[in-house]
């Protein structure tokens, strides 16, 4: 674990994971590194338009 800044705010997060799994044929290891960690954001408005006036 380490800490990293990310958008002006430190964060204690992961360097390595690993995870191993197997039955009685056969064996995965996965490994992962992490690096170059960032902030990612997005903005979204919903408007909805008046419904149109119904007139005989």
């Amino acid at each position: 674990m380490h800490r990293v800044e990310i958008a002006g705010q430190r964060w204690l997060l992961p360097r390595h994971a690993s995870s191993t799994m197997g039955n009685t044929e056969i064996l995965t290891n996965n490994e992962v590194e992490f690096s170059n960690y960032r902030k990612f954001a997005a903005d979204s408005t919903v408007t909805f338009a008046e419904p149109e006036s119904e007139t005989p």
